[in-house]
């Protein structure tokens, strides 16, 4: 009030209407209605604006998760299925290292060890571990593409888990 008062007498006169109009653009207040009701408040497209806004950042934002986690389960998988081929070749190795009577052929192993028939061997794309008449599979179809088995020397048995490949040396032949 004190502003407009203030301009000279030169500057078009205002109504009592347009004075409050001019208020309120100052002050920052809205005319609603035009009853010279000032409420403060947000618009209805000042509110869509803001809705659209942070639809876009959650969309965005929502799509970054889901890449992020998509990735990380086929990382996690990826490390699962290299962890359990060398936990074959481990076990394999483990079981030869101290075993007898060993039979070779290109994916079938079979040996005694400490009074047990054992016998690996890979099967409609598993790996079979047998223990005297039980047997139990160590991976699932798919898991694991190649599993081989190659004598070197008369003690020296090359084994090979899809990339994975190693020698063990029997001791007790």
């Amino acid at each position: 009030m004190k502003i407009l008062s203030a301009l000279p007498s030169l500057i078009l006169p205002l109504d009592k209407g347009e004075m409050s109009r001019a208020l309120s653009e100052v002050e920052g207040s809205r005319d609603r209605g035009g009853h010279g009701q000032k409420v403060a408040g947000f618009t209805l497209i000042e509110t869509l604006v803001t809705l659209s806004i942070s639809a876009i950042i959650l969309i965005v934002l929502s799509a970054v998760f889901s890449t992020y986690f998509k990735t990380y389960g086929k990382k996690a998988a990826s490390t699962n299925i290299s962890e359990l081929k060398r936990s074959i070749l481990t076990g394999i190795l483990d079981d030869l290292r101290f075993s007898s009577s060993l039979e070779v052929n290109s994916n079938k192993i079979s040996f005694s060890k400490a009074n047990s028939a054992i016998k690996y061997e890979y099967k409609s794309g598993k790996v079979k571990k047998t223990i005297n008449k039980y047997s139990n599979y160590l991976s699932e179809a798919g898991q694991i593409n190649n599993l081989a088995f190659a004598k070197v020397k008369y003690n020296l048995i090359n084994v090979v888990v899809d990339p994975l490949s190693a020698e063990v040396a029997i001791r007790n032949e």
